[in-house]
C-alpha cells in the first residue's frame, strides 16, 4: 500500500504542476522552454527518510538553465546550461543538450539531455544524466526520468512517469 500511494502522490504533483501554471500545449512552446522562469518543487517521503525536491529552470535568448537541490542526491545543488534545438512541422518537437557541475555531498559534472515532444493532447517528455561523480563514496551513475501526459480536459493533464537508475557498480533501481 506504501509505494502505491506514493504512486500516487507523485502522479498528483505531476499533474499540479502542469495545471498550475496554465501551460497550454497547444502553444508553439516547449514546457522546458518557457521564456518566464518556473519553479518546481515535490516532496517524497519514505520509511527512513523526507526530502524536498526543487528544480528552477528558464531560457534566456537561445540558452537553457535550470538549478536544481536534493535532485541528484541529498543536499546536493546543481546548475546546468543547455542549448534548445527545436524541430518538427510546428516546432513541437525539443531536445536539449546541457552540461551540469554539482556541489554539496555530492560533487562532480553531468553531462544531461531532455527530449520532449509537445502535441495539443500529448505530452511526451524524457530526462537523461550520467553524474560523474568527484565524490569517491557515491561514485558515477546513469539516471532517466521519463513521462507520458494526456490531456484529459482543457488545461489537465493525466499520466505517468518512470524513473531509473545504474549505478557504477551495477546496482540499479526502478520507480514507476
Amino acid at each position: 500500500m506504501w509505494q502505491f500511494s506514493q504512486f500516487v502522490f507523485k502522479i498528483f504533483l505531476i499533474f499540479f504542476v502542469f495545471t498550475a501554471y496554465g501551460v497550454n500545449p497547444s502553444e508553439k512552446k516547449s514546457l522546458l522552454a518557457l521564456k518566464d522562469p518556473v519553479v518546481y518543487s515535490s516532496a517524497e517521503v519514505g520509511k527512513s527518510y523526507s526530502s524536498i525536491f526543487s528544480q528552477a529552470w528558464l531560457s534566456v535568448g537561445r540558452l537553457y538553465f535550470e538549478g536544481r537541490y536534493n535532485y541528484e542526491y541529498s543536499q546536493t545543488g546543481s546548475i546546468y546550461i543547455g542549448y534548445p534545438i527545436a524541430f518538427g512541422a510546428e516546432s513541437d518537437i525539443e531536445f536539449i543538450p546541457m552540461i551540469g557541475a554539482l556541489t554539496g555531498k555530492l560533487k562532480g559534472y553531468a553531462p544531461a539531455f531532455t527530449f520532449t515532444v509537445t502535441k495539443p493532447k500529448l505530452i511526451v517528455f524524457s530526462e537523461n544524466q550520467y553524474v560523474l561523480s568527484r565524490t569517491p563514496a557515491i561514485g558515477s551513475y546513469y539516471y532517466t526520468w521519463s513521462s507520458v501526459l494526456i490531456r484529459a480536459y482543457k488545461p489537465f493533464f493525466v499520466g505517468g512517469c518512470i524513473q531509473a537508475e545504474q549505478a557504477s557498480d551495477h546496482s540499479s533501481f526502478i520507480k514507476i
